[in-house]
């Protein structure tokens, strides 16, 4: 503020000028222009994909596999072999 204000004495500039706020002097039409921005960017948010980043997808699949109560390490080591 005090390089406007020592702007405007060389300038010649009048200090109400420099002291005049648009926002200040149009509160109403303010509030509507921002409550009309507002609305329209939650309207545009139907444009606007759900997920912002893609499924991963890394080339990995993962196997279950599941062997009856009592199996052994050993023949749990068997089906795995099958499959593999």
């Amino acid at each position: 503020m005090l390089i406007i204000f020592s702007l405007s004495s060389h300038l010649d500039i009048s200090k109400s000028v420099i002291r005049r706020r648009y926002t200040l002097d149009h509160p109403i039409r303010i509030i509507l222009v921002c409550s009309a921005v507002f609305i329209l960017s939650l309207g545009s948010s139907v444009f606007i994909k759900k997920t912002f980043y893609p499924e991963p997808n890394f080339g990995e699949f993962i196997v279950e596999i599941e062997t009856p109560p009592g199996t052994s390490l050993e023949g749990t080591l068997d089906t795995v072999k099958k499959i593999y």
